[in-house]
């Protein structure tokens, strides 16, 4: 994450091109789709698709 001006520019994780956003349109991740994204990770890994 970055700012340029009054804007916030996010990035994929795994990397690729930014985008820009008003902060306003921001909110925390929380711990909740943390482990939602784990389990679908490793649920792919698996070979079980949900």
């Amino acid at each position: 994450m970055d700012r340029l001006g009054h804007r916030i520019a996010l990035r994929p994780e795994g990397g690729g091109r930014e985008w820009f956003v008003l902060p306003e349109d921001v909110t925390p991740i929380t711990a909740a789709d943390t482990l939602r994204e784990e389990v679908q990770r490793v649920n792919e890994r698996q070979g079980w698709y949900v």
